[in-house]
């Protein structure tokens, strides 16, 4: 259920079900604009899953993951005496990652993601274990979480360590700007740390939601540069006032064709996302009739295979748009002013932005190689097909930002043909009300100035604003 808040009723509230998530109700709690709440059937599930669980180890049966060691380990039985001390003993071990932090909203994203695939009830997790996660979703508690160290394939197990750590009240956390040791960062959000017992830290990190959380923040923003695409496309048509030769550069001629290609690999990426935010990507999973099966749901293939298409996707985006920022800068195939500068020789114009323009298409055919066909074996071979799903979608991200930057320098080169041809009054209303935008953000040059922050500015408001607003 998907309640919106009213005036005066407080936030909206997202019931986390496992089955009907979406990337806009995520976006809205990465955003901070909704709240999340497992649903009653949820929790009835999750509650069912554990007594299942709780049975098995009171029949005596041999688990792996709950009275076992993991991966290559798994033929070493635990003594029921040290079924927690194995849980506990799994975060600390494999919460390794490294590099720079994960940025709080894909943070966000993946405590999300992970929740709802709790909540499904296929995990045998307790309803107290889980609830504390949503507790610390919606009170901003924001587990450090290294943006490197996954292969992507037993699940995300380095990045998911990092949060399942803080809920024990170990590892480090953001809480209202400041950074604290996880235990200090529940305590102050009003929150206490629980003990895992059988079977709950395996749950807590056995899956995909890095991949997923980062392609899912990496999609909507994919989304709103598609758009800001479409529409930089329409200034540089206008710009040269709609003009159409028989045999115009495919960079005009085939805009459709192009983009569009691209805007099918968005809809299916989302239709991948869409199935995998929705799925049980444990190992084991708990069945409803009690049994316990090891299988292969963390494998992270889906979304590494969907991550390396959306970067292609985005970096034609990029390609095809810096080509149109090329014929509006260059006088032998514009027929304006060389480089847009009103007085040229004197003053360089926007020369130097197609540079920039091309380095960062040039960055991104290289972030583009797929991924997920750099397999590495791991956990003494018993692993040995990993997807590096992780890596694709934080190559996406990257892409989908530089995209983002080569659009904003197209708007800004489209403007100041506008400007030069003094064509505002031709335009379409749509363009001509996104022109006023890129204009607050962006003047055009009556001379040569400094323009890297406003790139980067017009660059994030892209990122940020759907253009059809």
């Amino acid at each position: 259920m998907d309640n919106r808040g009213l005036p005066g009723q407080g936030p909206e509230r997202i019931e986390l079900d496992g089955f009907t998530l979406d990337r806009h109700k995520v976006q809205r709690v990465v955003d901070r604009t909704a709240q999340v709440a497992l649903s009653q059937a949820s929790l009835e599930r999750v509650r069912a899953s554990r007594q299942r669980i709780e049975k098995q180890i009171h029949d005596g049966k041999v688990l792996y993951g709950v009275n076992t060691g993991f991966g290559k380990l798994s033929d070493i039985e635990i003594a029921k005496a040290d079924i927690a001390k194995l849980q506990l003993n799994l975060l600390r071990a494999d919460a390794v990652g490294v590099g720079e932090p994960l940025p709080i909203p894909v943070v966000r994203a993946m405590m999300t993601l992970r929740a709802n695939a709790l909540a499904k009830g296929f995990s045998g997790i307790r309803e107290e274990t889980l609830q504390l996660l949503v507790d610390m979703i919606n009170r901003g508690v924001h587990p450090v979480v290294p943006a490197k160290g996954s292969v992507g394939a037993s699940g995300d197990l380095a990045p998911l360590s990092h949060i399942a750590i803080v809920l024990v009240g170990e590892g480090r956390a953001e809480y209202q700007g400041e950074i604290l040791p996880g235990g200090e960062a529940l305590k102050q959000a009003g929150l206490a740390p629980v003990a895992l017992e059988a079977k709950e830290g395996l749950a807590l990190i056995n899956g995909t939601q890095a991949m997923s959380g980062v392609g899912v923040v990496a999609l909507n923003e994919a989304e709103r540069v598609g758009l800001a695409a479409d529409m930089a496309a329409c200034l540089t048509m206008e710009a040269r006032q709609g003009e159409i030769r028989m045999q115009d550069a495919y960079s005009i001629r085939c805009i459709p064709q192009v983009h569009g290609a691209s805007w099918q690999a968005f809809h299916y990426v989302d239709h991948r996302l869409q199935i995998e935010m929705n799925s049980a990507t444990d190992n084991p999973i708990v069945l409803e009739s009690g049994e316990v099966v090891s299988g292969g749901h963390f494998h992270g293939q889906p979304i590494a295979l969907s991550m390396d298409f959306l970067k292609v996707a985005a970096a034609e985006w990029a390609n095809i748009s810096e080509r149109r920022t090329e014929r509006l800068v260059n006088p032998q195939l514009s027929g304006l002013s060389p480089f847009l500068a009103p007085d040229p020789g004197l003053e360089c114009g926007l020369m130097v932005a197609q540079y920039a323009a091309a380095a960062l298409v040039s960055e991104n055919k290289v972030l583009a190689h797929p991924a997920s066909v750099d397999s590495i074996p791991t956990s003494a071979n018993q692993e040995d097909h990993v997807s590096m799903g992780t890596i694709a979608a934080r190559q996406a991200r990257d892409i989908i930002h530089n995209a983002a930057r080569v659009i904003a320098i197209e708007m800004i080169c489209a403007s100041q043909a506008i400007y030069l041809e003094k064509a505002e009054n031709q335009l379409a209303p749509a363009t001509r009300a996104y022109l006023e935008k890129v204009r607050q953000i962006c003047p055009p040059l009556e001379s040569d100035r400094a323009i890297s922050d406003q790139v980067e500015e017009l660059a994030q408001f892209i990122l940020r604003e759907d253009v059809l607003k």
